[in-house]
């Protein structure tokens, strides 16, 4: 535990961390995956007449595939119940929002991210903050859950922040990898927003959904199924809807309430700012997770929420992961919730 948030270690081998996991983690991820309410929202969301499920598992890299048959083992769940079970979060919704440049206060870039996923009640608890150090790879850090391998949302030693968001336009399953596997590759093996968007490219995932990725200087959204968007004097943000392909933005009223929080605050936004626009966009009911990037210094904000209790509005928890990559510990400092200061979009004209 760090403070009240649950951190966890790992470093080695696939093999190696798998089975650090299953030691870490292991009872709770097993609680997790026989949970009534997370096998029931799993199955709605693996129907056979949803996506190719045997097949997209069959896709996951082959070292993601012994970690986690490794944590298996130790957690005494089915490894393949497992393996499913991290195809899911290719169903989360959310909202991003990139500030850089002159439009921010303190810091070259910042990244702002609602994780909106049910169920919030059983997922927001669950949290679990994993701080990777892969051999022969790049350490990251992944926001995610007790047995989950794939990545949601993290950010990895240079600096490099990969999310996913649901393209609500998405186009049916298709051959390749996971997407949250995809994410984990790009963290483990890149950079920079340019080698990312790279190996993004050559590597097409099985799910059209959005990624957004960052760095200390460049941020960017990347989709199988949509038009690249980059920043627009220095801001940039992402809903689920979808992108009109000449003007490049998205059509749904929470992103534009997104880009007017952003174009009000432009020259004055700050992690608290972050805080606040991600108050007034999470989706009711559903936001799991809030989170702040800072890629310059390595630093994380992050809440947990649960279905009555919205992430964006509960107590944050800083993570100074600098040290940590390298091996070293992890400094942290509990926050004061956010108040405030702008309507949330349902409850206004948006």
């Amino acid at each position: 535990m760090q403070g009240a948030l649950a951190v966890a270690r790992v470093a080695g081998t696939p093999d190696e961390i798998g089975a650090q996991l299953g030691a870490l983690a292991g009872r709770p991820a097993a609680e997790l995956l026989s949970s009534f309410e997370f096998a029931e929202h799993f199955r709605s969301l693996v129907a056979p007449e949803c996506a190719p499920l045997d097949e997209l598992v069959r896709s996951v890299p082959e070292s993601h595939r012994r970690e986690l048959e490794a944590l298996a083992h130790i957690a005494g769940v089915d490894s393949g119940a497992l393996l499913r079970a991290n195809a899911v979060v290719d169903a989360c919704a959310c909202t991003a929002f990139v500030a850089s440049g002159a439009a921010v206060h303190g810091a070259p870039l910042l990244v702002g991210r609602n994780l909106d996923f049910a169920p919030a009640n059983v997922l927001g608890p669950k949290t679990l903050v994993t701080l990777y150090r892969p051999q022969g790879q790049h350490a990251f850090v992944s926001i995610g859950w007790p047995g989950f391998a794939a990545v949601a949302s993290g950010m990895n030693d240079q600096g490099l922040v990969a999310a996913i968001l649901v393209n609500s336009a998405a186009k049916p399953r298709g051959e390749g990898v996971p997407l949250g596997f995809l994410v984990r590759r790009l963290l483990e093996e890149c950079s920079t927003v340019a080698e990312a968007r790279a190996l993004f490219a050559a590597s097409p995932p099985a799910s059209g959904h959005y990624v957004l990725l960052a760095d200390a200087k460049d941020a960017l959204v990347v989709s199988r199924d949509a038009p690249e968007r980059s920043l627009r004097g220095g801001l940039l943000a992402c809903t689920n809807g979808q992108v009109d392909a000449g003007a490049l933005v998205q059509l749904d009223a929470r992103s534009r309430r997104a880009w007017s929080l952003l174009r009000e605050s432009q020259g004055a936004i700050d992690v608290e700012a972050m805080r606040q626009f991600l108050a007034a966009t999470y989706l009711r009911l559903e936001n799991t997770q809030s989170m702040v990037f800072e890629p310059a210094s390595r630093t994380l904000w992050l809440a947990r929420g649960t279905t009555f209790e919205p992430a964006a509005l509960a107590r944050w928890d800083r993570l100074d992961l600098r040290d940590a990559f390298a091996g070293g510990e992890v400094r942290s400092e509990r926050l004061e919730p956010v108040r405030p200061r702008f309507e949330h979009w349902k409850d206004g004209s948006w």
